[in-house]
Formats: structure tokens, C-alpha cells, sequence
């Protein structure tokens, strides 16, 4: 399976979130069959669950180390969702291993955070409301 073929896997069922609190980003692409996605999770890392009413599979990855091969490996090759994939890359360069409850974020880290996330809602529609 060659990064090109992952970047249009990603541009048809793929996406970037970052979530409301602001403490990670996450990777998901959709399918099916779950075949496909267990071939993610072996190169790129995450877990494959069932996933709505429809007997769907997601492929969803948590991990900072395995969104950022991810992202940088079909980085070169896609074209439509580039805005997306640097908005999850910027984020991930920002991110650090912290625990936010003794550690708050600096005033600037949340803005650069803030901004990803209110990209991203941008680029996928205003579904969960923008932070300010």
C-alpha cells in the first residue's frame, strides 16, 4: 500500500480532529470493509473499531508520534485536503507530552490551538461550534 494511495484513501474518508479541550488531535478514515483499515493500523499505527448504526469501520489514530508519520507520509501527495493535513501538522509541532491540569498552556500555545481547531471547523463545516 503506497502513501499515494493512502493520501486518496484520506481524501475520500478521511479527516483531522482536534479536540474542543484543545489536548490532542486525532485521525480517522472511514470504510465498510475493514480490511483496508487493519493495513493502516499495522504501517501507520491506531485501532480499527465498529463504528455507527450502518456496520462501518473507523481507523482512528490518538497518538502524536503516529498522527505525525501519518500526516507526513501522505503530505506530499495530497491536494484537496493539504489545508487540512498542515492545520493537523502545525497543531502536532505545538503539541507537547504535558499534563494540561498542572501545566496549563501558555496563552500563545492555546491561540496557535484555538486557531488549528477553528481551521479545521472552517474546512469541515462549523458542526461543533468555533472557540474563541
Amino acid at each position: 500500500m503506497t502513501d499515494e494511495y493512502v493520501a486518496g484513501l484520506f481524501y475520500g474518508e478521511g479527516c483531522v480532529h482536534i479536540a474542543k479541550s484543545l489536548t490532542h488531535c486525532a485521525i480517522s478514515i472511514t470504510q465498510k470493509r475493514p480490511e483496508i483499515l487493519y493495513l493502516l493500523q499495522q504501517k501507520y499505527g491506531g485501532k480499527v473499531s465498529k463504528y455507527g448504526k450502518q456496520s462501518c469501520h473507523k481507523w482512528r489514530v490518538f497518538a502524536c508520534e503516529d498522527n505525525e508519520k501519518f500526516l507526513n507520509a501522505i503530505y506530499p501527495h495530497v491536494i484537496i485536503k493539504k489545508s487540512e493535513v498542515e492545520i493537523g501538522l502545525k497543531f502536532l509541532a505545538n503539541q507537547e507530552k504535558r499534563n494540561l491540569r498542572y501545566n496549563p498552556l501558555t496563552e500563545e500555545q492555546k491561540e496557535l490551538r484555538v486557531g488549528c481547531r477553528n481551521g479545521l471547523l472552517e474546512i469541515h463545516g462549523d458542526r461543533y461550534g468555533q472557540l474563541v
